[in-house]
């Protein structure tokens, strides 16, 4: 067999597993592919963050022609460097076009399902690509392409679309990975691209990104495959590519860091909840549908326990087990050591065994060199990382387990298990619904702000972002105030402080405090409050309707839980 005919051989395996992935996404998903016009809502309502991010990368470059990385739609007047916020600029750009053919529910419904098929089918196919790089088995590789995909993290977090863009992690390795033991220059710029990709995609995955670099270039070092020469030259180039196609997001970035200097950091104790509890790796969540009704749920209630989230999976962890008896260094031993490095490092800085904070870990020692480790507040997340090696690891074992003759029927076993294993459809699939009064509002062409109470909850911050896609006015607050450090227009203004504490005003009416209120409200083109009364305290809910009705607002609207005051 000549070298095109291999080359084209390689090529046709290579189509055809990309659509068995596809195949067992579709079925792994299910019912995302029926129902492509609802999203599935996650425990948190998380989802909701990601709906408006689509939204307001097509906002801004769309409609607006502005950066997608400040925005003046949210903590209204000030604005808001939204680098850091849970950003997935790279999904939100390939949005615009579903969301101007169907519209913008059905578009962003649409587009949220499309990029949970297709970064679930791609990252199975990334990592059979890496895994039959390594194995020379393509068998094998199907293994670590299902361990990867259908990982318990990935349905954990099906909405947050700066942890399921998993796909640009391995597929970053991959090029890394054949520009560094080949020297072919396409490689290591199409590993800076995808780097590049990653840091507009999810800036926690970029750390990520920088130790898998950090890891593979000592692996071709040490194990004596690539000269010096080579790493350094591949790795610069990758490196140059990488910077100059992330440079605006970068300048961005510098430019919050600088004018928060020390306030972007998590504390020792808040990271130490996100981390990983040992029991979590090895016991399953309730989600898994096979285990979850024997083993799920032990440990529940500890930050970083839940199974549903960093298990690692029985046949994972065999198959890595049979890759570490049985098989050379060269093999697996490189990934296992991955695996293990990583895993420490999503335990955080202490370690954790049900609950129990025991002794200090070296990711404590690692908050210290700076804010690119303190910014992460869960290092449990590192378990991504950990099961992209394990799935290598696993890919080796399996190998070894087939025999020289490669048995199909083995593999063919392997990957049955693991899917059921970690099989959790049907997911819960619902359809976003808007209040009326949303509509109405958008109806408006005038340009005003809207107030939604209460401020401080996470639903109700939630809910103001995905129902602002809705009305595209600007509201106020909208982001946990650990974000910011000051918000003058809240902090410094006399009618939030009578609206945090609204009693004393109600015991002791002042018609010239109302009306300087009613002043302020209409000067600062603050249209409508509204309050989500199931979000509410109902003494709380009591003292807000009482104290907005003294302001005389020009419309009273209830809709279902919702009360909105208009007051000009």
């Amino acid at each position: 067999m000549d070298a095109v005919e291999s080359h084209n051989k390689g090529n046709r395996e290579a189509l055809r597993a990309l659509g068995v992935f596809l195949l067992i996404t579709l079925v792994m998903t299910w019912p995302a592919p029926a129902r492509l016009f609802w999203i599935k809502i996650d425990k948190n309502f998380d989802v909701a963050v990601f709906w408006w991010n689509l939204w307001w990368v097509k906002r801004s470059i769309w409609d607006l022609h502005t950066s997608p990385f400040w925005c003046d739609y949210l903590m209204y007047p000030h604005g808001l460097n939204v680098v850091f916020q849970a950003p997935s600029y790279l999904y939100g750009f390939f949005s615009i076009p579903v969301q101007l053919v169907f519209g913008l529910e059905r578009g962003i419904a649409l587009s949220t399902n499309l990029i949970l098929i297709g970064s679930t089918a791609l990252t199975g196919w990334g990592a059979w690509l890496l895994a039959r790089r390594v194995t020379k088995d393509a068998g094998a590789a199907f293994v670590a392409g299902c361990a990867f995909a259908f990982t318990p993290f990935r349905f954990w977090h099906t909405g947050r679309f700066h942890l399921i863009c998993t796909e640009l992690i391995v597929f970053y390795a991959f090029c890394l990975w054949v520009a560094l033991e080949s020297d072919r220059k396409r490689y290591a710029l199409a590993a800076g691209a995808l780097f590049a990709a990653i840091i507009y995609s999810s800036p926690t995955y970029s750390l990520y990104a920088f130790w898998i670099s950090i890891l593979v270039a000592l692996r071709f070092l040490v194990m004596g495959e690539s000269g010096w020469r080579r790493v350094l030259s591949q790795s610069v180039l990758a490196g140059l590519a990488a910077f100059a196609i992330a440079l605006p997001w970068l300048f961005a970035a510098l430019k919050l860091l600088a004018a928060n200097p020390g306030g972007v950091g998590k504390g020792v104790e808040e990271i130490v909840k996100y981390s990983g509890d040992i029991v979590g790796y090895f016991f399953p969540g309730r989600s898994q549908r096979l285990l979850g009704p024997i083993l799920g749920g032990i440990g529940d209630g500890y930050y970083g326990i839940v199974g549903s989230e960093i298990f690692l999976g029985y046949v994972v962890l065999a198959a890595a087990a049979i890759a570490a008896i049985r098989c050379e260094r060269r093999g697996a031993g490189f990934w296992l050591i991955g695996a293990g490095f990583f895993w420490i490092l999503s335990l955080g800085p202490r370690l954790k065994v049900a609950g129990r904070i025991l002794f200090p870990l070296p990711y404590e020692l690692l908050l210290k060199l700076g804010p690119a480790f303190s910014m992460d507040r869960d290092p449990c997340r590192y378990v991504v990382v950990t099961t992209l090696c394990l799935s290598m690891a696993a890919a080796f074992g399996v190998k070894a387990l087939a025999g020289k003759g490669g048995r199909r029927r083995v593999y063919v076993i392997v990957v049955v298990l693991l899917l059921a294993e970690f099989f959790q459809a049907p997911l819960d699939m619902r359809r976003i619904t808007f209040p009326e009064i949303y509509l109405k509002m958008r109806r408006d062409p005038e340009y005003f702000a809207v107030l939604e109470l209460p401020m401080e909850t996470p639903f109700s911050r939630r809910f103001a972002r995905i129902y602002q896609s809705m009305h595209q006015k600007p509201i106020i607050h909208s982001i946990p105030r650990r974000h910011i450090e000051r918000y003058d227009f809240v902090d410094n203004n006399r009618f939030f402080s009578d609206l945090y504490n609204p009693a004393p005003l109600i015991e002791h009416p002042d018609e010239a405090i109302f009306n300087a209120n009613r002043k302020f409200l209409v000067n600062s083109k603050v249209r409508y409050i509204i309050i989500y009364e199931k979000l509410s305290d109902p003494v709380i809910f009591g003292l807000w309707d009482n104290f907005l009705r003294r302001h005389r607002p020009v419309e009273i609207i209830k809709i279902d839980n919702l009360h909105a005051y208009r007051f000009y």
